[in-house]
């Protein structure tokens, strides 16, 4: 399964390697990945703020956090989301 992991900690983990033609690349040990701090990102349609305008004909999805009406696109993530209580 996949997940978010917290990119300027992974930034902060980064060593140069120079190679034998002067190119010098940035290397991130395996163990790093595999370590790195998970972040919470949730889907819209996943979220507990979310929820569907059951009186509007073409049901729009409305996020409880920014009052968005309508604009909302249910596969969209959202760092400040909570996933829903199953």
């Amino acid at each position: 399964m996949s997940r978010w992991i917290d990119a300027e900690w992974l930034k902060s983990r980064v060593h140069y390697v120079t190679m034998a033609n002067g190119a010098i690349h940035g290397c991130v040990d395996k163990l790093d990945l595999i370590e790195a701090p998970s972040i919470n990102i949730v889907r819209c349609k996943e979220c507990k703020h979310a929820f569907v305008n059951e009186n509007h004909e073409n049901k729009p999805l409305i996020c409880g956090l920014t009052k968005r009406c309508g604009t909302t696109d249910p596969n969209w993530y959202c760092a400040d989301g909570e996933r829903r209580e199953p």
